[in-house]
């Protein structure tokens, strides 16, 4: 026997997909550019990745047989928003072996893993845990193919031809050369509005959307910072030129909320004063001067104070 291993994904208690892994690793992640992807703003664009390791040995008992193990590795990359496992937080870049029936929770996502096996003659599946633990016998689940038919061609292109091709070694080989040339502009162009959301495309399109709307940003901001202006740019617009627009380019821009004031005696001059954050860059006042003089009325001045 050998074993599947697949990831079933839902989402509010609805299944979305189910991801068959194979030997190596498979990222999920938001970006398209991940083997699962997952788009949501609760999902970093690298998020986690799974790895399949498995090695092959003879039998004691049955030397005629070959054994196989393997093992599951689920780790963590950093992500903003966590990797969970029955509850518990994963620690980052910390490998987590899976078992079968675990879930995992990714942002809204639930991935559970089920590993079903596989009949074959001349392998028996069995794993490092004691004989009486081993569970050969699993649920035998399809979610995929059905039973029987024929076997899944290597080139996806193979599924429109007739069964009769699906045995040339050649023409799989040689549909593979297109495939690997296509599929990854297949794959962008079924997640086209992942690169058109400011929350979700890929960080070196930010300046790209940024000048949709007229928007410079500064080289040294850090991505989330860009984010959160892009997101919010339709409103930073809406409202420009007032105080209450003023307010929230700050804080999309710096993360910290301004007050501001204008005196009675000088009705053309803002007063602004922004407490500075703990972690605040370098350029932090520079900061605060470009963005208040892009976006305060263009006849009034302003004053800044920076609080401790």
């Amino acid at each position: 026997m050998s074993i599947s291993r697949q990831l079933v994904v839902r989402r509010d208690g609805r299944r979305v997909l189910s991801f068959t892994l194979k030997e190596g690793a498979c990222s999920i992640g938001r970006s398209p550019e991940n083997d699962l992807v997952l788009p949501d703003t609760a999902v970093s664009p690298r998020h986690a990745e799974m790895r399949v390791e498995a090695t092959a040995a003879v039998s004691l008992q049955h030397p005629t047989l070959q054994v196989e193990t393997s093992a599951a590795i689920l780790i963590d990359l950093d992500s903003e928003a966590g990797t969970f496992v029955a509850g518990e937080r994963l620690l980052s870049q910390q490998p987590r072996t899976m078992e079968h029936g675990d879930v995992i929770a990714i942002g809204p996502y639930e991935l559970q893993f089920r590993a079903v096996a596989q009949e074959r003659a001349d392998v028996v599946a069995v794993s490092d845990a004691p004989a009486a633990v081993i569970e050969l016998d699993l649920p035998r689940e399809t979610y995929e193919e059905p039973s029987g038919g024929p076997p899944r061609p290597a080139s996806r292109y193979m599924r429109y031809l007739p069964v009769i091709f699906h045995d040339d070694d050649f023409l799989t080989r040689f549909l593979q050369l297109f495939e690997s040339v296509w599929e990854p502009l297949e794959q962008r162009q079924n997640h086209i509005e992942i690169y058109l959301d400011a929350a979700t495309c890929p960080a070196d399109w930010l300046p790209w959307l940024a000048s949709w709307f007229g928007v410079e940003l500064e080289e040294h901001w850090p991505e989330a910072r860009k984010r959160a202006l892009l997101v919010r740019v339709i409103d930073v617009y809406r409202w420009r030129g007032t105080a209450y627009g003023l307010e929230r380019v700050i804080e999309a821009c710096v993360g910290a909320r301004p007050r501001i004031e204008i005196a009675p005696d000088s009705p053309f001059v803002f007063r602004v004063a922004v407490r500075q954050p703990h972690r605040a860059t370098p350029h932090f006042e520079h900061d605060l001067n470009t963005i208040i003089a892009a976006h305060k009325p263009a006849h009034a001045g302003y004053t800044l104070e920076i609080l401790p």
